[in-house]
């Protein structure tokens, strides 16, 4: 968990650039915490908010492209590590779903979201649960809205 949170903090550190070797082997160890180590994690990047306005619109955090098998980060993001390391899982099932076949064109996204929601939910609560009633309330939080979230907008595809 540690490790994790180093690799959060360097994500906010490099705008606009690749995040390097090092954000490589970190984005492997959380890639095989969630259970994908039999694939090829994705490269990531830190962008300017300009950038991911231009690129998904002015509230986005975290956005994963499967034509180039990366995840972009807003590095001027303001949310705190826990909020971002779910984001984070999210947008890796998002690279497991391209690295399988199942973002196509013409896919279902609502299945789509609701598998990555689904991640990022359980991702959330797993912190929760290993901090504890009181550490772990915020982050619990956290899921809490997240599946509101999801249930909002995805309901229909449950």
């Amino acid at each position: 968990m540690k490790n994790f949170l180093a690799v959060l903090l360097l994500f906010s550190a490099c705008a606009t650039q690749p995040l390097g070797q090092s954000m490589t082997a970190k984005m492997e160890r959380l890639w095989g915490e969630i259970g994908y180590s039999g694939y090829t994690p994705p490269s990531v990047s830190a962008i300017s908010r300009t950038e991911m306005q231009a690129m998904r619109g002015p509230f986005v955090v975290a956005t994963y492209q499967c034509n180039g098998r990366a995840i972009y980060i807003n590095a001027d993001q303001s949310v705190d590590d826990d909020w971002l390391s779910g984001i984070i899982v999210h947008e890796l099932v998002h690279h497991k779903q391209c690295l399988d076949g199942k973002l196509s064109s013409g896919v279902d996204m609502c299945r789509i979201e609701v598998e990555a929601y689904t991640a990022q939910i359980a991702w959330l609560r797993k912190l929760a649960q290993e901090r504890g009633f009181l550490l772990g309330t915020n982050v619990n939080n956290h899921a809490a809205h997240v599946e509101r979230y999801m249930l909002k907008h995805f309901s229909k595809c449950l």
